[in-house]
């Protein structure tokens, strides 16, 4: 890993690290929070296939009043359910997640496959991916900082 990587990859740990000082923070599980950003990486696929839907449609121009009106209401049933599952998980992941949402564009949560991370396509040392297999803590991309979470191949 470069000075550089590990230095933005320090920050993100740092950034999320639990504190120990707080009896609920010791008892803190992370599998809730990694049920809800799966929850979340969902809704923003979700998102981006809607949006496609959309620009495909206009320009073909192809759209009706109706057409806009279901489109509005779906985009905003999917960002209630975003802003919903937000307010679950704890506030420094909430940070971490829309900064990488606004910076990656709807890639903030990543899974790995292969052994490899599917938003840099770096592969993940191979204890780390045990850790992440096992769903038992929050962990990030070395390299992007990506979330990352480990979906079956």
């Amino acid at each position: 890993m470069t000075a550089a990587r590990a230095s933005h990859y320090d920050r993100v740990e740092e950034e999320f690290s639990l504190p120990t000082d707080n009896a609920d923070e010791k008892n803190y599980d992370p599998s809730r929070d990694l049920d809800v950003l799966r929850e979340l990486r969902n809704i923003d696929k979700s998102l981006v296939a809607l949006k496609a839907a959309f620009e495909k449609l206009r320009s073909a121009g192809d759209l009706t009043d109706d057409d806009i009106e279901v489109i509005i209401e779906e985009f905003e049933r999917f960002v209630t359910g975003k802003v919903s599952q937000l307010d679950k998980v704890r506030n420094d992941l909430r940070t971490l997640y829309e900064r990488y949402f606004e910076k990656y564009h709807y890639r903030a949560i990543v899974p790995v496959k292969g052994g490899v991370c599917q938003g840099c396509f770096v592969t993940i040392p191979p204890m780390r991916l045990d850790i992440i297999r096992r769903t038992d803590s929050i962990e990030f991309c070395e390299s992007c900082g990506r979330i990352l979470i480990w979906e079956d191949e």
